[in-house]
């Protein structure tokens, strides 16, 4: 009868001991996700990016890896930055300084901050791969809404063109929140959120912590950024310039003939993928400086034409032209020619007209800028604005 008793006693007990646990768990688990939030949070950036002008044209996330306020974001948020400050939950300001490593294929980069006063907060790198179900929270700022917090779980592997090895997930992301980490019940970084898909649902990706340890120096060495409010603006990839300038960060050379100089305009280059036909093109703006004697032979020219004097004094002409490296064939896009005060004097838009696609003739001034641009392309691609269509 005694040992009966004790029985039904302890059966008693862990019935009780099962009930406190159930109605403890959501109180405990809601405890430790807020307290995940509170290690985490404090290293979350948010980048504001800037153009030439001091005009902000972009925001983003990162988040310090190293108590020298060394920190990760995409790639593709800082790629097109003239100048850059990253923002921490506390308010504080750090102006980015440079990007010190790439990687070869995903959309990650390692860049510092200025002005660290004292050791930041940082995050780990978790060496554990993650696995289909596995619970995460990815923090960030989308659509601007600073220092957003969400949770989902891993639904799949992907390798999804630019953005390298990837991983899919469920919790939510938007614009903004493009290189936020993506952390582990622990509060360890396993990915740093890329993209997603706005046609469908729950089609999140972020890249894969290994990659963190495949980065490499930039070929050239580490990429400076200027400081905020300095300088003049950059423009929009794939947008002509408002006037020519000898910005040397900004054009690279050609080739030099008796009547102008040529040079590719940097900002403007972009390869441009199309979804529907899964191919590729080219499109950028070229600029030739005229000398002297190649503004009297334009005049020469321009006379026994009849043309109107306001044409003869060209300083500057902008073509923007597209390549179409499958079939091997450009055809020219628009025209702009500029006077010696940077005003547009007479422009040509021929996007409107059937384009005529040509075979660049061998030693042309159009093959050698095409020739520069595609090798511009394969070795500095992180100098390529990549547009899908």
């Amino acid at each position: 009868m005694v040992a009966a008793t004790k029985g039904k006693r302890i059966i008693l007990c862990l019935l009780l001991a099962a009930l406190l646990m159930a109605f403890a768990s959501p109180a405990a688990a809601e405890a430790d996700l807020a307290q995940l939030v509170k290690d985490v949070e404090p290293a979350v950036l948010f980048i504001v990016m800037y153009d030439r002008d001091g005009d902000q044209y972009g925001l983003g996330s990162g988040f310090f890896i190293s108590p020298e306020g060394e920190f990760l974001t995409n790639r593709h948020v800082l790629k097109d930055a003239f100048s850059a400050v990253a923002v921490s939950p506390s308010g504080r300001k750090y102006p980015v300084t440079k990007v010190v490593a790439i990687h070869p294929e995903a959309d990650i980069v390692k860049a510092t901050v200025g002005n660290v006063i004292e050791p930041v907060p940082f995050l780990r790198i978790s060496r554990d791969e993650v696995v289909k179900g596995q619970r995460i929270f990815v923090f960030g700022n989308p659509k601007g809404l600073s220092f957003t917090v969400s949770d989902g779980i891993v639904s799949g592997f992907r390798k999804i063109g630019s953005f390298g090895e990837v991983f899919q997930m469920t919790a939510p992301i938007s614009p903004g929140s493009s290189g936020g980490p993506v952390v582990n019940a622990a509060g360890e970084v396993v990915g740093v959120s890329v993209g997603h898909r706005a046609e469908g649902q729950n089609l999140n990706f972020a890249v894969r912590a290994k990659a963190i340890d495949e980065m490499v120096t930039p070929s050239g060495g580490p990429l400076v950024l200027n400081p905020p409010g300095d300088g003049q603006k950059r423009k929009v990839p794939g947008q002509p310039p408002k006037r020519p300038t000898e910005d040397p960060k900004r054009y690279m050379f050609v080739a030099s003939y008796p009547e102008y100089d040529t040079y590719i305009d940097l900002s403007t280059l972009m390869l441009v993928h199309n979804k529907d036909t899964d191919k590729y093109r080219v499109e950028f703006w070229v600029k030739s400086s005229y000398k002297p004697a190649g503004k009297a032979r334009m005049i020469e020219t321009q006379a026994k034409q009849g043309r109107g004097e306001k044409f003869f004094n060209f300083s500057a002409t902008l073509t923007h032209i597209r390549f179409t490296p499958d079939a091997g064939k450009f055809s020219l896009l628009r025209l702009i020619h500029y006077d010696d005060r940077g005003k547009i004097i007479e422009a040509v838009d021929f996007k409107g007209l059937p384009l005529r696609e040509e075979t660049p003739p061998p030693g042309s001034l159009i093959e050698k800028a095409i020739g520069l641009a595609v090798w511009i392309i394969k070795e500095y691609p992180e100098a390529v604005s990549i547009v899908e269509e």
